[in-house]
């Protein structure tokens, strides 16, 4: 089983280089968004937080010396606070559903700029071709690649966050001490016997959830299984929306096309009710995690109990149990959230691998230093010198010891039949290829 989770996670380290590199580029093609999903983190961290303090607050005083003009006071800030973070939490999620939505539709740019700029030779290769597909289908299919980092980085950050702000809220769960009246029970709850039967109940369900899920997401949204995907997805792109198409209503009808495109649809069982996903969710990787969602409960229950007991016992009011509980649960959610996140993310680093593999595909052809010799009287002559060109991987050549001269400005038809090598002739000419033996001339130089 090792193996196979090495093959969906990638290593801490390499996940870090990778998410470093996608975030560079998505701040290239969307600005601004990195520094609004750490606003959005730091935001929906402190948010519950909050409603839980000034909840316990108000209990406290409640249960205490009911003071009128205090408990306005403590009302007054309740709804300030809370109000003022939902309300900044909204605005600032619909600027984040806008620049979310701008950086989807610069993905395929981020793409395009690369081809532009790649050798012609390069990117018609097979291989280079089949990589671009691949990407483009984990982003179709999951969102999964350079856009997916950024939502990946906003949910590990909020989940940290909201660690570090229950932290805060608790220090007094471990501060406040059982009156020594309670006897030995209550310095066992207070001693490390007590600390650690908690630990124990919160961490060990916790890290036993996390484990399950992470399998589960593994071999559900990893990247063998995005391999898998890449055929059901082509064959849905191709079939699944063709019978909408107005254009090809006439061929669909004379030729019944719709037949071919069930058939297909029907023979892909990828993302059929009996497929291997679907398998997953409804069999025993679908019953494991509806365990592991059971699991999150006990950490909860942990929690009630140690609370409770020290209140009982009276090491602090109801305003603070209340406090207590409602932290470290929202602890406990945020360290299953947090841990969660981190391996998302690391299987996210896998796709974004494949896309930074595309943007780093070396060109190939010679860079000259000359430049283009520029005439007023457009004199320019082309040389083809004993040119021959094969294709890459083909066994025949398509051009063979081609030697013409011509001037440009002038008229020259190239004639012949089908395969014969006429577009050949073009692309060397615009030097898409560079010729494996003689020379293309511009005015005697070496077009290269």
């Amino acid at each position: 089983m090792a193996r196979k989770k090495n093959e969906n996670l990638t290593s801490v380290g390499e996940t870090l280089r990778l998410t470093r590199r996608a975030l560079a580029i998505v701040k290239q093609y969307t600005p601004g968004i990195t520094a609004l999903a750490v606003l959005l983190a730091l935001v929906g961290a402190v948010k519950p937080y909050a409603g839980v303090y000034f909840s316990a607050r108000v209990l406290s005083e409640l249960a205490g010396e009911r003071r009128p003009a205090e408990l306005a006071r403590l009302a007054v800030l309740t709804v300030s606070v809370t109000g003022g973070l939902a309300f900044l939490g909204r605005a600032l999620e619909n600027v984040w559903f806008a620049r979310s939505l701008h950086l989807l539709l610069q993905e395929k740019w981020i793409q395009t700029d690369k081809m532009k700029t790649m050798d012609y030779a390069v990117l018609e290769r097979q291989e280079t071709q089949d990589l671009l597909q691949q990407v483009r289908q984990n982003e179709n299919w999951g969102g999964n690649g350079i856009r997916m980092t950024v939502w990946r980085l906003r949910l590990v950050l909020q989940n940290f966050l909201g660690i570090v702000s229950a932290a805060v809220l608790c220090a007094g769960l471990f501060t406040s001490r059982v009156p020594a009246s309670a006897g030995t029970f209550g310095r066992l709850l207070d001693g490390p016997l007590g600390l650690l039967a908690l630990a124990l109940g919160i961490a060990l369900p916790t890290a036993l959830g996390v484990r399950i899920n992470n399998r589960f997401s593994a071999r559900v949204d990893g990247i063998a299984m995005a391999e898998t995907a890449t055929l059901g997805n082509r064959i849905f792109d191709a079939y699944g929306f063709m019978c909408f198409d107005p254009r090809r209503a006439l061929d669909i009808r004379i030729f019944n096309q719709h037949r071919s495109a069930r058939s297909h649809l029907l023979a892909d069982r990828v993302f059929s009710a009996f497929g291997p996903i679907a398998k997953m969710h409804a069999g025993r990787e679908g019953f494991v995690k509806a365990l592991s969602t059971g699991l999150s409960a006990l950490p909860t229950g942990a929690v009630y109990v140690y609370v409770c007991l020290k209140a009982l016992l009276g090491a602090f009011g109801v305003g603070e149990a209340s406090r207590y509980v409602g932290a470290v649960t929202a602890l406990t959610g945020n360290v299953r959230g947090l841990l969660e996140e981190i391996s998302r993310l690391r299987q996210n680093a896998a796709y974004v691998k494949l896309a930074l593999d595309f943007q780093d595909i070396p060109n190939e052809m010679y860079t000259g230093t000359l430049t283009t010799e520029k005439r007023s009287d457009r004199e320019y002559e082309v040389e083809f010198k004993n040119v021959s060109f094969k294709y890459p991987g083909a066994e025949t050549w398509a051009l063979r010891n081609v030697s013409v001269k011509f001037k440009v400005g002038s008229r020259l038809a190239v004639v012949g039949e089908n395969g014969s090598g006429k577009t050949t002739f073009i692309k060397l000419l615009c030097r898409l290829y560079d010729p494996q033996e003689g020379q293309i001339l511009l005015n005697g130089i070496d077009i290269r």
